[in-house]
């Protein structure tokens, strides 16, 4: 992508000065063990938060509301000790719909990651279903980053969300639907 965390906060900042009733919501996490000698995420994350001042979410409410986080990235943090008072723990939310290795028929409901693809838009689907009864947070990923090409996927996925949801998606609750490619 050619671009570093400025580039993105840089343009994440002037769309949400540009669209203030919008969310942001960004997960962050560690994928890489610090060489020896450098920065630890910690600190990282904390200069980031100190370059970026008021752009975060900056309070630790598994409860919080639409209304208190318009304007700003809410964080959903899977390195609870470096970023908890920024949104939410990503490991507390109990409902999450994450099969991003997604193949046209293969692995078919096998493991924690994988889904064919008819079986991942019935999953993003009933995950639809079951945001509109559920108390807490619903994550559920139409995405895939394994298998088929990440754009393909999201051509599918999307529209069968989009379909599955027809005249009634501002009638009920539908959880937070993260995409790949929207629109």
């Amino acid at each position: 992508q050619n671009q570093n965390f400025d580039d993105v906060l840089t343009e994440v900042k002037g769309f949400l000065r540009d669209n203030p009733q919008e969310v942001v919501v960004m997960n962050i996490k560690n994928e890489h063990d610090s060489a020896a000698g450098s920065r630890t995420f910690s600190e990282i994350w904390n200069g980031y938060l100190r370059n970026y001042p008021g752009l975060f979410y900056s309070q630790d409410n598994p409860n919080v509301t639409l209304g208190t986080v318009r304007g700003k990235v809410f964080v959903l943090c899977q390195v609870p000790s470096a970023c908890s008072n920024n949104g939410i723990n990503y490991y507390s939310i109990d409902i999450v719909q994450n099969k991003y290795n997604v193949y046209w028929w293969a692995h078919e409901e096998e493991g924690d990651v994988y889904a064919s693809l008819p079986s991942k838009k019935k999953l993003i689907n009933n995950y639809i279903d079951k945001a509109a009864s559920e108390p807490g947070w619903v994550l559920n990923y139409l995405s895939g980053s394994g298998g088929m090409i990440p754009s393909d996927v999201a051509r599918a996925t999307n529209k069968s969300a989009y379909e599955h949801l027809g005249n009634n998606s501002s009638k009920r609750k539908l959880g937070i639907l993260i995409m790949d490619f929207p629109g």
